[in-house]
């Protein structure tokens, strides 16, 4: 698990550095939601599944 937990964040920073305007990033965190990888918080804040302190 926490392999993957650093893979994701490498992926979102790589995703992050290629981007100029934040669509990328926006596409990027919707299909990582939609892999299971990231949730969506209730006050919109993204967070990696099962990341300690997710409420």
């Amino acid at each position: 698990m926490a392999d993957r937990q650093a893979a994701d964040r490498r992926r979102l920073r790589q995703i992050g550095q290629l981007s100029q305007d934040g669509r990328e990033i926006a596409l990027e965190l919707q299909t990582l939601s939609e892999e299971a990888v990231l949730c969506r918080l209730p006050d919109g804040e993204w967070a990696l599944e099962g990341a300690a302190g997710k409420n």
